[in-house]
């Protein structure tokens, strides 16, 4: 890949990112104009009323990412020390990702100091497999190596509009996001026992409320979103820090089995908002001076079946338990445990498809020092 990037000061950036995956033809065949993908774009951002404004590729975050959320995913790690902070709105799209992102135009405006409002308009052709005007299934890994891979290549297109309202208040914040989508073809999935609830038709329409509330050290955040069809999926989480160095969070979320959204992701142990509840419990506090404590607990439940994994109503644990020790600023290491007990469809040999638990251990230490700005060195026991 080759990309190009111009920033001016913190108000302009313009950008090209070309890329070719191993396989794909390079100035031959269907790439005569060389690399597989293009990604241009351009993002102006606080000028005047002008909170953003992105043409070309750019990707799209609202609330807790249960409506619309193309930026990175919301680890469950990741969850204790940034889930409170994060950036929402409009953002540039320089990575070489094929799928998460949108093509056209948004605007992101200030309305008064305390209200902004969002607009954006996508189009895009889009990768899968179309049999008999119908899509059977979208393809996501933006490989063109082969020739079944060119056959399932730009075959249909996705329109997007939607539109976000934010409030930033002194004591509490609200967005109100809406979005709607529509295919050229409809989508309908070929059927696995899994996939029954999986998005089918051709448009979309999703509208959610995200919300964050301020009490003295506690704070409460959270989003709730509904589909066209008034299934539900909320997310909800109580923060409690009495001091910089500690923070407690409680989180709940039910995601309804049967709730659609193509662009949403969020915290949770499946990769979709969809056919999962949970209660998430984690902690992070600074002890001993030097010492850090990072910790996680999540149950899951899943209602109906997954991707390898046949029965309806399993349950799982997840947990994770970090020290770390950072005696001056050059020098830093820690040591991890990571648990899982999830179920998994099992075939022992002559035998029937069984489902067992599904047990994972995880050890890491890293030891982490830079002698000067400009080394770092970095061993890593995993």
């Amino acid at each position: 890949n080759v990309r190009y990037s111009f920033r001016y000061s913190d108000k302009v950036y313009v950008g090209l990112t070309a890329e070719k995956d191993a396989g794909e033809p390079f100035f031959a065949g269907c790439n005569g104009k060389g690399y597989d993908y293009y990604s241009p774009y351009l993002l102006i951002k606080n000028i005047g009323r002008i909170r953003a404004l992105a043409l070309g590729n750019y990707r799209l975050n609202y609330g807790y990412g249960l409506v619309m959320n193309t930026d990175f995913g919301l680890g469950k790690t990741a969850t204790l020390s940034s889930i409170g902070n994060r950036a929402n709105g409009i953002k540039k799209h320089s990575s070489t990702d094929e799928y998460n992102y949108f093509q056209g135009i948004a605007g992101s405006i200030y309305l008064t100091d305390r209200l902004t409002m969002d607009a954006f308009y996508s189009y895009r052709k889009m990768d899968g497999i179309v049999d008999n005007s119908f899509i059977t299934s979208i393809k996501e890994d933006g490989y063109h190596r082969l020739p079944k891979d060119l056959e399932k290549k730009n075959t249909f297109s996705n329109q997007l509009i939607g539109s976000n309202i934010h409030y930033n208040g002194k004591f509490f914040e609200l967005g109100l996001t809406g979005v709607y989508n529509v295919f050229n073809k409809v989508l309908n999935t070929t059927y696995r026992a899994y996939n029954k609830y999986y998005p089918r038709g051709k448009d979309f329409l999703n509208v959610g409320i995200d919300y964050k509330f301020f009490w003295k050290k506690f704070t409460f955040m959270g989003e709730t979103a509904s589909d066209k069809n008034g299934k539900i999926a909320t997310m909800n989480m109580l923060r409690y820090s009495p001091k910089e160095s500690f923070q407690l969070w409680v989180m709940n979320r039910f995601y309804d089995v049967a709730y659609q959204s193509l662009y949403a992701s969020s915290i949770g142990e499946g990769t979709s908002v969809q056919n999962e509840s949970g209660f998430y419990i984690g902690l992070e506090t600074s002890f001993l001076r030097y010492f850090k404590l990072t910790t996680y607990g999540d149950y899951f439940y899943f209602p109906w079946k997954k991707y390898q994994l046949s029965k309806n109503g399993t349950s799982g644990f997840d947990g994770m338990a970090q020290i770390s020790y950072s005696p001056r600023y050059e020098l830093n290491m820690f040591i991890r445990y990571k648990y899982k007990n999830r179920h998994k469809d099992f075939t022992p040999d002559g035998g029937e498809k069984m489902t067992i638990p599904y047990i994972q251990q995880k050890w890491k230490y890293q030891l982490s020092y830079s002698p000067v700005d400009e080394l770092m060195l970095k061993t890593m026991v995993d």
